[in-house]
């Protein structure tokens, strides 16, 4: 499941969907058989990638930045990294000097700039996990949006001022503080 949602908020065509809280549940439909008839996903994924976990997806304020952000050609998805930490930041009896490379995929990125003029990114990662609370979900990946914002931080040579989950079961975004 998790895999399969992953893949199709990679391919979400926020180009031609440039508002995508207007997405209908057929357009959404007519997106999927698109993606099967292109090879684009297999078959399996017919049965997950469905309007009424993805819809709310599309209306969410999340959704609106990231197609704004695709316009202009700002936005990232699966972007990969390497990242070098202190190896005491992992544990404390590690020495300082000595680094730790931490490697993984960015589900997705924007950049945006603010109402001061400057620019600025903010990570996206969308979590299937069956959770209750989206307290869970931050207690669960607040270190890991943390090291994708520092990653990307020094990739990009901006600061990362949003850390944002979207929980599909939830349906609804989770910041990271």
């Amino acid at each position: 499941r998790g895999t399969a949602i992953h893949r199709g908020c990679e391919l979400i065509p926020y180009r031609r969907w440039k508002e995508p809280a207007g997405v209908t549940k057929e357009q959404f439909q007519d997106f999927v058989a698109e993606l099967l008839s292109s090879g684009e996903i297999p078959e399996e994924y017919r049965s997950v990638l469905l309007p009424e976990d993805f819809l709310p997806f599309l209306s969410s304020g999340i959704a609106a930045r990231m197609a704004k952000a695709a316009q202009t050609g700002h936005l990232r998805r699966e972007q990969p990294f390497v990242y070098a930490l202190d190896a005491n930041q992992v544990d404390p009896k590690f020495p300082k000097e000595e680094k730790i490379l931490i490697q993984g995929i960015i589900d997705a990125f924007f950049i945006e700039r603010g109402e001061d003029g400057t620019t600025h990114a903010v990570v996206v990662d969308y979590k299937t996990d069956r959770v209750r609370t989206g307290q869970q979900l931050i207690d669960l990946y607040a270190t890991q949006l943390d090291l994708y914002a520092k990653a990307l931080q020094g990739m990009l040579g901006i600061p990362v001022t949003g850390k944002i989950l979207y929980s599909f079961t939830l349906r609804q975004e989770v910041p990271i503080p």
